[in-house]
């Protein structure tokens, strides 16, 4: 049997592979974080409003930079929006 992805499902990325996971709530994103145990760590906080999911597959080994980097540039932004 085949599995075709629709608007029902997707097709989701080695539960195991290490990810970049930014909560969203509706296109907003509200936490960034890192799993080295794929969509488990996402998934566990029950302290966070957020209605999706986005993630980013890389190395175990570029978790912290890649991390680091994303909530700069979310932080840069977060900036310039209350500037304006």
């Amino acid at each position: 049997m085949n599995f075709a992805e629709n608007e029902n499902s997707r097709i989701l990325p080695n539960v195991q592979s290490p990810i970049i996971y930014f909560l969203m709530d509706g296109d907003e994103v509200v936490y960034v974080g890192q799993s080295k145990i794929g969509l488990a760590r996402p998934y566990s906080h029950k302290d966070k409003k957020f209605t999706k999911i986005a993630i980013i597959n890389c190395k175990e080994s570029e978790l912290d930079d890649k991390e680091t980097e994303f909530i700069k540039k979310l932080s840069d932004i977060d900036i310039k929006l209350i500037s304006s």
